[in-house]
């Protein structure tokens, strides 16, 4: 009790909460001025241990010294004459002279940090499109190709943050400021560049730029013979990390590419990737032609093989109607063509992700295909194309919170890929995270993207919100199904019954037999089970991709407590036992 009595004669209390009183206001202070600043928030936490650090010299100057009228003088010992102010000795000044300059260091060590140290925002960068000079259409494919090509080497250095290509490629044509794009995708610097070709000779310059500042940390001008467009892209790639001064485990960062390749062949290699985007569907006629000039040029080249898989795989699953193979056919020539790349390259993750397409899609095998999947995203945690199928692999054989992290992740380097938002604000409705979904939606919505009406109605319902849900379903112009399941639902919620019936009856009349799953969904909502189960028996056995993929909607939740679903589940390889025997985790 008495070392109690003497912290309270002592003031360490008031002191104590004094700190803590002004430390939290500092806290705060600081946690607007990041946001203000476009400070990253993660170093938020140097003014937290600055204020943790600080805090044990307050409570030592608060048991030595007093401040009183007359100045700074040391606390009395208990039985002395307190009204006797003791003057400071020079031990005194000694120890109050160390108490400032280590609360100083402690302080400027905090800003320091914020101020210099690297965060994951000053490694990180986006590409965008190089600017063809020149009006033939092959010399933008080749800029394109070159491009992608670049993006796709630098996002392997796990150290550097580099922004996916659909919102890189947003910026394509648009001469935007270089702080407003480094601001809206939440990136330090950008990396642009031209392309110009005469003849056999090529043009190629490129200059990495401060975001914050518009400072050229690095640039160069190439002039060289169409051949050596590899060179120049791995100089390019060499230059950046070099600027960048990345670094893993204190050792420089390899560029270069391990792959050779005939020079002329990897220009029309650049070209066909030009053409070829994650999920295109147009100009896969071209890009198999060239992608075929280039296995006759260079047979060698293991990328080759597997992007001519990709695109047989996509004409046949897009229908093309040019496409002149069977589908017995086309999975030959996509198998053999994926072993001859794995033969080339064992270790590309590209590969695996298309043994496992060749599984899940054509095969039907989702046990075979997770595997392959996990290993491809082991082998290149970096490939977004990679992490949308994978993403898509896990939301069809149930693995919601592995799509979801893998949906954020994507979302977090590629932050203006309208699709990827959409998927993950999908992945939170089936999820009943409907904060998240609804951000999601309105974030969408705030990028310029009109409607999402239907998808934030469906959010809103759910969350209860019945008049807002209506009001947004009224809005959606698009599809006339949808705006009628919306209000069926969203009016059920509100007591109108006649008027959700007669909207319903209207789905069914028009739609029913066009849009079963909407009409099921809809019966589902409403609470007319018998009519849902009849609806989703009549979609089988032709319709179970899309039960598959759609089975989890919040629509049917009602349903799960009835044996017929359990019946159902089972009918499209979905039950629980079915799913347990499909193991896939993320690596």
């Amino acid at each position: 009790m008495k070392f109690i009595e003497e912290l309270r004669r002592r003031r360490v209390f008031r002191i104590s909460a004094l700190y803590v009183v002004a430390a939290w206001v500092v806290l705060q202070v600081a946690d607007l001025a990041f946001e203000s600043w476009g400070l990253p928030q993660q170093d938020l936490r140097f003014v937290w241990i600055a204020a943790i650090l600080i805090f044990p010299l307050a409570i030592l100057f608060a048991w030595r010294y007093d401040i009183t009228a007359q100045g700074i003088v040391r606390t009395p010992k208990r039985g002395d004459n307190e009204a006797v102010p003791l003057a400071l000795e020079r031990t005194d000044f000694v120890l109050l002279f160390a108490l400032a300059i280590i609360g100083i260091v402690i302080a400027y060590s905090a800003v320091n940090r914020v101020a210099w140290a690297p965060g994951p925002n000053d490694q990180s960068l986006v590409v965008l499109p190089f600017e063809s000079i020149s009006s033939v259409g092959e010399d933008e494919l080749l800029a394109d190709g070159l491009t992608e090509e670049l993006i796709h080497a630098l996002a392997r250095i796990p150290t550097l943050k580099v922004t996916g290509r659909t919102s890189s490629f947003e910026f394509k044509d648009r001469n935007e400021d270089l702080r407003s794009i480094g601001n809206l995708l939440g990136v330090a610097n950008v990396l642009e560049g031209s392309v110009r070709r005469s003849g056999n000779q090529l043009r190629v310059t490129a200059q990495l730029v401060s975001a914050s500042d518009g400072f050229h940390r690095w640039s160069q001008t190439y002039d060289r013979t169409f051949s050596d467009v590899l060179a120049i892209q791995d100089d390019i790639a060499r230059n950046v990390v070099d600027a960048l001064r990345v670094e893993m485990l204190g050792e420089p960062v390899q560029v270069e590419s391990s792959t050779k390749i005939n020079p002329e062949a990897y220009a029309l290699y650049l070209r066909a990737v030009g053409l070829t985007p994650y999920g295109a569907s147009l100009g896969l006629a071209e890009a198999q032609t060239l992608i075929e000039q280039v296995i006759e040029r260079d047979p060698e080249f293991g990328p080759a093989w597997t992007r001519l898989a990709t695109i047989h795989g996509r004409r046949l699953f897009y229908r093309d109607p040019e496409y002149p193979n069977s589908p017995t056919r086309a999975v030959v020539i996509i198998v053999d063509a994926i072993e001859r790349a794995r033969e080339l390259n064992p270790d590309d993750a590209e590969v695996y992700a298309a043994l496992a397409g060749i599984a899940w899609v054509f095969e039907e095998d989702a046990a075979k295909a997770a595997p392959l999947i996990e290993h491809s995203l082991k082998l290149d945690p970096s490939d977004l194309d990679i992490k949308r199928f994978a993403i898509d692999f896990a939301s069809s054989i149930g693995r919601f919170a592995a799509a979801v992290e893998l949906s954020q992740q994507l979302v977090d380097r590629d932050p203006l890929c309208v699709a990827c938002r959409t998927q993950l604000a999908k992945l939170y409705r089936l999820t009943h995270r409907w904060d998240e979904a609804e951000a999601q939606i309105r974030t969408l919505q705030g990028m310029g993207e009109s409607g999402y009406h239907w998808s934030l109605g469906v959010v809103l319902l759910h969350r209860g919100r019945a008049e807002e849900a209506l009001a947004s379903f009224e809005k959606h112009k698009a599809f006339e199904y949808l705006r009628l399941q919306g209000q069926a639902m969203a009016w059920h919620d509100l007591g109108r019954r006649d008027d959700s019936a007669a909207a319903l009856e209207t789905l069914e009349r028009n739609w029913g037999d066009q849009q079963p799953l909407e009409l099921a969904q809809t019966y589902a909502y409403v609470g007319r089970t018998d009519a849902t189960f009849e609806v989703l028996n009549g979609m089988l056995p032709d319709n179970v991709a899309t039960l598959q993929a759609e089975y989890s909607e919040p629509f049917f939740d009602k349903l799960h407590s009835d044996d017929r679903w359990a019946g159902l589940m089972l009918r499209i390889g979905r039950a629980p036992e079915q799913i347990d025997r499909i193991p896939f985790a993320l690596p």
